[in-house]
């Protein structure tokens, strides 16, 4: 098995460690022991996503919640997303920017709108990421400060390709929300374009 699942990269490599606001990343270590642990408890719950394998991770609080992490969990829920990317894209919730860099990688991504809600997690993750983007690639990114559950596109007529929902700490507690978003956003989606949630079918 590889150590990341494509196209993924260690999100340790490039957002540092740092508080803002709200907001704290950190960077933590699975051991050998704790992944095995972790590789058996997910063999009993029949719970795959609860395996984590050895190595270096990085995380992100907010107010003190662990929003995200760049384990493989994270990985394996948000692939479709990044699959189905293309055109305008739009993407509610920043994280750690697991899935921006792939997606404003993609040869047939032309822009990427990321809203944020927290001012902390802005000040600690986007300027790493366009750090570790081309300048080709980070003119397609733009970090749009708001809650996505108010804000809405100023140009008019605005629809994107892809929309993408990650907003949430904790899955089950999202399933009406992540409903309520998809409709709101509707309007906005061209007609052969792509709507998702994080964890949420």
């Amino acid at each position: 098995m590889r150590t990341t699942m494509p196209p993924y990269e260690s999100m340790v490599s490039i957002v540092p460690e740092g508080a803002s606001a709200e907001a704290r990343v950190t960077h933590f270590n699975v051991t050998a022991e704790e992944a095995r642990w972790s590789e058996m408890r997910a063999t009993v719950t029949g719970r795959r996503d609860l395996s984590v394998r050895q190595g270096r991770y990085a995380k992100l609080e907010v107010g003190g919640m662990l929003m995200m992490t760049d384990t493989q969990m994270e990985q394996a829920s948000n692939l479709d997303v990044i699959i189905q990317a293309r055109g305008d894209v739009l993407i509610a919730g920043l994280g750690l920017g697991l899935i921006v860099l792939p997606i404003a990688r993609k040869r047939d991504v032309a822009r990427v709108t990321v809203v944020e809600h927290s001012p902390g997690v802005i000040d600690l993750v986007e300027a790493p990421l366009r750090q570790h983007l081309t300048s080709r690639v980070s003119r397609k990114l733009a970090v749009v400060p708001g809650d996505i559950f108010k804000w809405r596109p100023e140009q008019p007529g605005r629809q994107f390709d892809t929309i993408y929902f990650d907003i949430w700490a904790d899955y089950g507690t999202h399933a009406k929300e992540a409903v309520a978003l998809r409709r709101a956003f509707a309007r906005y989606l061209r007609k052969d374009g792509w709507i998702g949630a994080w964890k949420a079918r």
